[in-house]
């Protein structure tokens, strides 16, 4: 996959922008979840990635970002985006899409540093990149998940419209959780009337990449 092509696709939201990483934000987004992102009682990832610490964290993060290019098919790609706010890079915004029968689905996750939590900026950059696989991609059905004691991501899928869409139970440390899980759909998203405004640049230059037509 020519990387390149992503390159000048950008989410512009109301005070946040996405955009796919370089290897100097892919740096600094390592050192910036090496700070801290959550408690360390506790993951709110279903692969406890922010286990790890030091080299091995900085090497686990940049071979996940790698690995993202290296299987991208439009058949089925997970695009993490850097999330810059204020002038600073505050987080990851990732979409993971996959078609079948001619539908697109995609699954959100995201992260921010502990310093920029609490601003409104996880409900932001969800809702750009919501924008895109909806407005821009044509996509289906969008879905995200949340275990129990992650109570801000939740809030996060209500604030946006989602739906309860039952529960699946993952063991990120070898003891089972429970993940609440959410849903909305292309109509339900469309139709929101209060939905934050994201501006999309850079698509048609890309659209191809993800098995969108044109």
């Amino acid at each position: 996959m020519d990387r390149s092509r992503l390159r000048g696709l950008r989410l512009h939201g109301a005070g946040v922008e996405l955009r796919v990483p370089d290897h100097d934000e892919l740096e600094a987004l390592a050192a910036l979840a090496a700070k801290g992102i959550h408690p360390p009682e506790r993951t709110p990832f279903a692969h406890p990635w922010t286990d790890l610490a030091g080299d091995e964290l900085h090497d686990a993060f940049l071979q996940f970002h790698r690995r993202c290019e290296a299987t991208w098919g439009t058949e089925r790609w997970n695009v993490p985006f850097a999330v810059h706010a204020g002038g600073e890079l505050v987080g990851v915004q990732a979409a993971e899409g996959a078609w079948a029968e001619g539908r697109l689905s995609v699954e959100t996750g995201s992260w921010l540093g502990r310093a920029f939590q609490g601003r409104g900026y996880g409900t932001l950059m969800r809702a750009a990149v919501l924008e895109l696989v909806f407005a821009g991609l044509g996509a289906e059905v969008a879905t995200s998940g949340a275990f129990e004691l992650n109570t801000a991501s939740a809030r996060v899928s209500l604030r946006l419209g989602y739906r309860p869409d039952g529960q699946a139970f993952l063991a990120p440390r070898g003891v089972p959780l429970r993940q609440r899980r959410f849903r909305i759909t292309r109509e339900e998203w469309l139709g929101k009337p209060d939905r934050p405004a994201t501006r999309i640049a850079g698509l048609d230059a890309c659209r191809a990449l993800f098995g969108a037509p044109g």
